[in-house]
């Protein structure tokens, strides 16, 4: 898990080294991290409190050795492992959308042109119409 919410926020290459470098781009150009925030701001209270004890169970294990992985101790040892949050959850499924998104290509296109251009409505009347051919 540890792994994942590293590629959700577009640290890959941190570990990995700069082969990862367009992927991190890729993935914060889509804005997974910002998604995942703006979702639990709307979320529901009650909707809150179950991510929120999610949350604190993966903690729990992460403050605890006896209940990592191989994998999640290796990081740890090497990098360290942050404290798991809510948005977390919600970055790690944003990145499991987009992934196996049919339109995973053009969700990066759109993304793009809306991070380049989202001052100009004009311009992304232009782009939403593109995209949807």
């Amino acid at each position: 898990m540890a792994k994942l919410r590293i590629i959700a926020q577009g640290r890959l290459s941190e570990l990995a080294g700069g082969t990862f470098l367009d992927l991190d781009k890729a993935v914060r150009i889509i804005g997974v991290t910002d998604r995942s925030r703006k979702t639990i701001e709307r979320m529901d209270p009650e909707m809150k409190k179950l991510y929120t004890a999610y949350t604190a169970g993966v903690n729990s294990c992460i403050k605890d050795p006896s209940c990592r992985t191989f994998e999640a101790w290796l990081l740890d040892k090497a990098f360290g492992i942050e404290e798991w949050t809510d948005q977390d959850n919600f970055s790690v499924a944003s990145l499991f959308y987009f992934l196996t998104a049919f339109d995973f290509e053009v969700e990066i296109q759109r993304s793009y042109f809306d991070a380049t251009f989202k001052e100009s409505e004009d311009l992304k009347d232009f782009a939403d119409q593109f995209f949807l051919l």
